[in-house]
């Protein structure tokens, strides 16, 4: 709403004009601009706000070839990795077991708040399940993301250097404007890597952890319920099997990822994806039992106080001595039983 000289911006237009009087509009909602100066001043919140993909809730996506007809190299403010995953299940008979496909995506922030997805056609790889192909499928998917930010640096004419997924979680303006995980459709997500060019990790980052292993965690008495998972498994939300290294079998791992997302304990929780009434972890929508050691999200999730991890990283003193300490020393008591 505007004279020419003055601008109100209403974000939630339907809570501005349609809803009652128990449930009034946000002052947050409404931007007031009162004179040109003003507008001129505020331009990259006003651009953020009416941006065509903001309004539409949708980013497109584009091709190498494509950007360089919608962006310039010295507008882009940073760049990160980042995935299409396509969850889909086998049509067993008894077991259906989870298909999972990435595809490498680079996004680009722009320095009047755009959001810019480029990704190459017809590129995509399939997550295997044999223990022993996994390495190759990460280094396959490295490649290709490696190649895709080389091909968009070279038609902008800048060198690109991905940003840590923790400083992306750590940007309000870049996290609001992009979540690290959203969901598409029922079956499709987008996800937020930032450095990495995979949510997986090869190696989890404390070895020889017992937890891999339902028998053994169920022996300390905090098997994960309902019991050991034998197979790939699309109703535990489980990709890897209990023994193998991407897998946690400890209950109170599942426990807290679980826990809901309130508008209590959301600040406590720091940024998340999920809204009210999802789980805490950022992945929780295809894949519940991955090791959180292997996974692209462990530093950003272990810094917050509320979410603790059972297993421990071996730091030497000196030669002779060892000690366990908690993997992230942002707390004193981040182990539990």
């Amino acid at each position: 709403m505007t004279n020419g000289e003055w601008l109100i911006l209403f974000l939630e237009p339907v809570e501005a004009f349609l809803n009652d009087d128990d449930h009034p509009c946000p002052p947050e909602a409404i931007l007031v601009y009162p004179n040109a100066s003003d507008i001129a001043n505020r331009s990259a919140e006003l651009y953020r706000a009416l941006e065509h993909q903001h309004v539409l809730d949708e980013v497109p996506f584009l091709a190498p070839a494509e950007l360089p007809f919608h962006v310039t190299g010295p507008s882009v403010r940073f760049a990160m990795h980042g995935l299409r995953l396509r969850y889909e299940q086998s049509h067993a008979l008894k077991t259906p077991s989870p298909i999972i496909h990435v595809a490498p995506v680079v996004i680009l922030r722009t320095e009047l708040g755009a959001t810019i997805r480029v990704e190459k056609p017809h590129e995509q790889f399939e997550l295997p399940h044999a223990p022993g192909q996994l390495g190759a499928h990460l280094a396959a998917v490295g490649d290709a993301a490696q190649g895709l930010l080389h091909d968009i640096s070279e038609r902008l004419e800048r060198p690109l250097v991905p940003t840590l997924l923790d400083d992306h979680f750590q940007d309000p303006d870049s996290f609001a404007a992009q979540k690290a995980v959203a969901r598409s459709s029922d079956d499709e997500y987008f996800i937020v890597t930032g450095q990495h060019t995979h949510y997986l990790l090869a190696e989890p980052s404390v070895p020889d952890c017992p937890h891999h292993e339902w028998g053994k965690s169920n022996a300390a008495g905090v098997g994960a319920p309902p019991g050991p998972i034998t197979v790939s498994n699309v109703k535990e939300r489980s990709f890897f099997p209990s023994g193998e290294r991407h897998h946690c079998a400890h209950g109170n791992v599942l426990l807290a990822k679980s826990s809901e997302i309130t508008a209590e304990n959301r600040a406590r929780c720091c940024p998340r994806s999920g809204e009210d009434g999802e789980g805490f972890c950022e992945i929780w929508g295809f894949e519940q039992r991955l090791c959180c050691r292997t996974c692209a999200f462990e530093r950003v999730c272990t810094k917050v106080h509320v979410f603790q991890l059972p297993c421990q990283a071996l730091v030497q003193i000196e030669p002779a001595a060892a000690v366990r300490i908690p993997h992230d020393t942002a707390s004193p008591a981040l182990a539990f039983e």
